[in-house]
């Protein structure tokens, strides 16, 4: 059971206009994001217009209803749920909604523009457990006696001689996208469509073996394969990239020529180089990182539906935190010891022989064995590790929300927009000041013995620009390719999951 959608508006004139809403999109593919949420409020204002004041209406279409109340001072409130949803909670809902929203806008019926709610994003994440509902003022006396009128269809509510099709060519406040998805979805023999499933195509089959499937396993499951296949995708560049810092902050080596040969070698021995240590030691970093982040969000939605939103979110950063800093850091040592500064030791061996015939003895020196020793990692080197994974995940987490929000309309119109540049801005950024910490943990491993401070900040300052950008273009595969892939991947497979059977 869930909620997809709160909105109010003004239907007291027409075409209606959307004062306010609030949407829950999460198990939509980020592609059709947008054109879902146009259509969510072209279909909200049609079922707004067609509602008498004082009139109750759900209106069923597919697996989704439209639960509208119309208020006599020309405001109607509108909830899309799933059918599953029950319809006298949704009603209960709407009620109270209204009640607080006229409460503090009481010419509302009167406005054409839009008007501030928060409210709405309480109610959204509150009430996905309709159980919840309970806690709100009962109303049922008031339900009692406003007959809710029941609706098959979106088109059993258009006046005689209107479609469907007409509505959408005709609408403003949807973009050329928006209607090019409706003409494919059409296709489907369906307006709503849209709203149900986006235009991923249904997976239908039988399970291969028998018994009651365990469908949170399932989603589970669906969370490591995604993230097993994002992190593929990433390993390549960021294996790379990685060890091209560590090189040039051992050796001072030249960027590009190292970029160029080690690009060479992934080219021309895929195979070789994908399953070699440093590779795989990336893979498994990625492969827990985004695993941890799609398992805990599955639990929290699925096992845990009515936990607070904050909450939530608090737990999926500090389970995804603690898994990427600690196998990061693991990867991070390793790489040094793969790739940085090692400790030689020369050994001499020698060997007494006797002569039988004079009875004296002389020792013979044999060639000296040089022999690689990988030293203990200090116990700085780990905190600046930990202290720089802190940033960026602060960065690439917590910051860029804030950043778009105040990012100007004249930068970026859409809220789309704004995320996506702050989103790729705000982690790259953030670069510039958790790289000199990187290059200082380094430094304390390649060089361990006591050094003035000014020496290790001439030495951090040499690599800082050039490590800086690298690390920038490796935020690009880890947190812009993988990261997407990932996110769009967990959303398609569930949505296939949610369409199955509950039983095979």
């Amino acid at each position: 059971m869930k909620i997809v959608y709160i909105g109010i508006l003004q239907n007291a004139q027409q075409p209606a206009v959307e004062l306010c809403s609030e949407r829950e999109l999460s198990s939509y593919s980020r592609f059709t994001r947008n054109s879902i949420s146009e259509f969510m409020t072209m279909f909200s204002k049609t079922v707004a217009e067609r509602t008498k004041q004082g009139q109750r209406q759900d209106i069923q279409e597919q697996d989704f209803t439209f639960h509208v109340y119309a208020r006599t001072q020309g405001i109607a409130g509108v909830i899309i749920s799933d059918n599953e949803y029950p319809s006298l909670a949704a009603h209960q809902i709407l009620s109270k909604i209204l009640d607080e929203f006229l409460s503090q806008n009481p010419t509302a019926g009167a406005s054409r523009n839009p008007v501030p709610f928060p409210q709405l994003k309480t109610y959204i994440l509150n009430y996905q457990n309709p159980q919840e509902v309970d806690s709100i003022m009962k109303i049922q006396k008031e339900l009692d006696e406003t007959k809710i009128v029941l609706h098959k269809t979106i088109e059993s509510v258009l006046e005689r001689g209107e479609k469907i099709d007409d509505l959408v060519s005709k609408s403003e406040g949807l973009s050329a996208q928006s209607k090019m998805f409706y003409t494919s979805a059409k296709k489907q023999n369906s307006c709503c469509v849209i709203i149900t499933m986006d235009q991923d195509f249904p997976i239908r089959h039988s399970w291969s073996f028998g018994g009651q499937r365990n469908r949170l396993a399932e989603y589970l499951a669906a969370d490591v394969l995604v993230a097993a296949g994002s992190a593929t995708l990433v390993t390549p560049a960021v294996m790379i990239l990685d060890r091209l810092v560590v090189e040039k902050s051992s050796y001072n080596q030249p960027l590009l020529p190292a970029f160029r040969r080690h690009l060479w070698l992934s080219i021309t021995q895929p195979a070789a180089f994908l399953t070699s240590r440093p590779s795989l030691l990336v893979w498994s970093l990625y492969t827990a990182t985004f695993a941890t982040a799609n398992a805990t969000e599955t639990i929290l939605s699925k096992v845990y539906p009515a936990v607070d939103h904050a909450i939530a979110g608090t737990t999926t950063f500090l389970s995804t935190f603690v898994v990427n800093s600690s196998v990061g850091i693991w990867k991070d040592v390793k790489f040094a010891q793969l790739f940085g500064h090692k400790t030689t030791t020369t050994t001499e061996s020698a060997t007494k022989t006797t002569n039988p015939q004079t009875g004296t003895t002389s020792t013979a020196t044999s060639q000296p064995k040089i022999r690689t020793v990988t030293r203990s990692f200090p116990m700085a080197t780990y905190s600046a590790f930990l202290i720089r994974d802190a940033l960026t995940i602060f960065g690439s987490f917590n910051l860029p929300p804030l950043v778009s929000a105040s990012i100007p309309d004249a930068v970026a119109s859409s809220e789309y927009l704004k995320i996506l540049i702050a989103q790729l801005a705000v982690p790259a950024s953030i670069q510039l000041i958790s790289t000199p910490i990187h290059l200082l943990g380094l430094d304390l491993y390649n060089r361990p013995t006591k050094l003035p401070a000014k020496e290790r900040f001439t030495r951090v300052s040499r690599d800082w620009i050039g490590a800086s950008l690298t690390r920038m273009c490796r935020i690009i595969p880890a947190f812009g390719i993988g990261g997407f892939a990932n996110t769009e991947g967990r959303a398609f497979l569930h949505g296939q999951l949610d369409r199955l059977p509950a039983e095979s």
